[in-house]
């Protein structure tokens, strides 16, 4: 009696850095497979119906079998699959997060990924491990920008680049009062006027050497 050929892994098994498609198959016309990924003995009867690739996400010894009417089942063919993920370095976080502001901003950058490195722009570009400014201290940002960072790290994966918004929209500081005359010495009396070349605004005085405010004065 005729034996089945035994299945064939593709990959066939190795040390891997992230998910593998594997296909099986048995070059006698025909076979049905069966599969195991938890290192027990498929039969004819026992583990999964072969039908298209397989996912393998994590480290897992796969056995299948080839089986046809008249013949006999194939031998058991083994693959271990080992994998291992690249870790991703940690997402750089800004503090402040980005918003609306109405003076500059001090921001700093950080990753919870020891010993990263980290790059930005303040152009709304994207940086990554050779574009860009090396962060090492914080950044004043003093005008309205879009920063984006990346974190990398030997033997990782970059992180995502991660980007915050910041408007800076400074409050006007109203324009000063003029006094006109501006002061001196008189022998008669003085008409004085005061403005202020901001329009609208609303000027309050005093003649006794006090501070006036906007709730203090004439």
């Amino acid at each position: 009696i005729v034996q089945v050929a035994a299945p064939v892994f593709n990959p066939a098994g190795g040390s891997f850095t992230g998910t593998q498609s594997v296909t099986i198959s048995s070059t006698t016309p025909g076979a049905f497979i069966r599969y195991t990924t938890d290192g027990s003995n498929p039969s004819e009867t026992a583990g999964i119906l072969y039908n298209s690739a397989i996912s393998v996400a994590t480290s897992s010894t796969l056995k299948a079998i080839a089986y046809a009417a008249g013949m006999t089942d194939s031998s058991i063919t083994s693959a271990v699959f080992t994998i291992t993920p690249i870790l991703q370095v940690a997402a750089p976080v800004f503090n402040p997060a980005g918003g609306s502001f109405t003076g500059a901003q001090s921001v700093t950058i950080g990753s919870t990924t020891t010993g990263a490195f980290i790059r930005y722009t303040t152009d709304g570009s994207n940086p990554s491990e050779t574009a860009g400014i090396l962060y090492n201290s914080a950044i004043s940002v003093a005008t309205s920008s879009t920063l984006k960072a990346i974190a990398y790290a030997a033997g990782m994966t970059d992180s995502v680049i991660t980007s915050a918004v910041f408007t800076i929209t400074p409050i006007v500081q109203v324009a000063a009062p003029v006094f006109n005359p501006a002061g001196g010495s008189f022998t008669s009396t003085q008409s004085v006027t005061i403005s202020s070349t901001t329009p609208g605004a609303f000027i309050r005085y005093t003649t006794d050497g006090s501070n006036p405010s906007e709730t203090a004065g004439i």
